[in-house]
């Protein structure tokens, strides 16, 4: 698994996983979630009632959970030395890769170079990649790899059912292609994971100086991965991260666990005056890490409201704005899916209020980030 991915990671293939393989890893059983379903069920009911046109457009995601395609990337056994043919491989878990699609206003740092031949993501990132595999029976998840993407239907099943891939992959990979960081800074870093890791019970944090950190911990929110909607998605979905940085010679493995507990030094002593205008960038991720790393009970949203979830979404960007919708509801955790057509942004912020009202949050009507503020018509058609 160490060795170069040069030699054989134009191999590594799209495989169909079985249906029986497929349920075990995404331990999808609907029936075993009934309030769930009933929750959800309600909440169409009660779109139906307000607004049925806008209904039309919603399913519940257990219908369509059987129907989603699910492939994970893997090398032959020739090419791995593993003895088992890869005829019908059964998977034992996976990994998926975060990343920022490559396009004309963006490139990855100087010295990472082009995507590796198959992979969106460069050589360098790939071989890192790679070597976070636990073994032979572990694949790969990878969006641009497997999902069809000329097809639409495909497409939109697999956008329905991201929340379970992600949730349900052993670790989530988050390749940060466009910042580098000098040696120093390196060091710095490669400090702060060995002394956090040595201070496993949180007493002592390391001395290395907070502005240090703190600007090291800016430079990494100025990356574009923290300004997708997409990203965002998978940062809160998945149960365990790594994220992939790039130094001038190297790639160094920070670990979600010790960037929460970065991001919580550097909210805490960040200076005022200069340093303002740069935490005002780097909030609304450093907010993220505290709120992912807060211990409350499972399902407890007492500190968080669905509106919040869909504000959070709303302010971050997109290549397809209707996404939004389908990110938001995946976030929330709400058990229906989106199907309409492609919306503006404003019509996607009048659907996400609708399902907010619809959820018994009336804190929509309100606030100068509420989604309403820019709808005249909130009454419009409601009985």
């Amino acid at each position: 698994m160490a060795e170069s991915p040069a030699a054989h990671l134009q191999c590594f293939q799209a495989m169909d996983v079985s249906e029986e393989n497929k349920l075990a890893l995404l331990r999808n059983d609907p029936a075993a979630f009934p309030e769930a379903i009933d929750e959800a069920k309600s909440l169409l009911s009660e779109i139906e009632r307000l607004c049925p046109d806008e209904a039309q457009q919603f399913g519940l995601k257990k219908d369509i959970i059987g129907s989603v395609p699910f492939k994970l990337l893997h090398e032959p056994a020739s090419q791995s030395g593993n003895n088992a043919t890869g005829v019908g491989m059964h998977f034992e878990s996976y990994i998926t890769l975060s990343y920022c699609w490559r396009c004309a206003d963006w490139t990855p740092t100087e010295g990472l170079g082009d995507v590796a031949p198959g992979w969106p993501i460069s050589c360098r990132m790939l071989r890192s990649l790679l070597q976070q595999r636990r073994g032979f029976n572990e694949g790969i998840w990878v969006d641009e790899r497997c999902i069809n993407q000329s097809d639409e239907s495909e497409k939109s099943h697999a956008i329905s059912a991201m929340d379970l891939i992600y949730k349900r992959a052993r670790l989530v990979v988050v390749a940060i292609e466009d910042v580098s960081f000098s040696e120093a800074e390196a060091l710095v870093i490669q400090r702060f994971v060995a002394d956090a890791e040595a201070d496993a019970d949180g007493d002592e944090r390391p001395s290395l100086g907070d502005e240090v950190l703190f600007q090291i911990l800016v430079k990494l929110a100025s990356a574009r991965w923290f300004q997708r909607a997409w990203c965002s998605h998978e940062f809160q979905l998945s149960k365990d991260l790594v994220f992939l940085l790039a130094t001038e010679n190297d790639i160094l493995e920070l670990p979600i666990a010790v960037l929460q507990n970065l991001g919580t030094i550097a909210f805490k002593t960040a200076r005022p005056a200069e340093a303002r205008n740069e935490l005002m960038r780097a909030t609304s991720f450093i907010c993220q890490l505290i709120w992912r790393s807060t211990e409350r009970p499972k399902g407890d949203r007492s500190y968080r409201t669905i509106k919040m979830d869909f504000s959070t979404i709303d302010r971050l960007k997109c290549n397809v704005e209707t996404d939004k919708i389908s990110i938001s509801l995946n976030i929330a955790g709400l058990q229906v899916y989106y199907m309409g057509r492609r919306q503006s942004r404003d019509q996607c912020r009048w659907l996400l209020a609708i399902i907010t009202l619809c959820t018994g949050d009336a804190t929509v009507f309100g606030g100068d980030r509420g989604f309403l503020r820019r709808r005249t018509s909130i009454l419009d058609g409601l009985d």
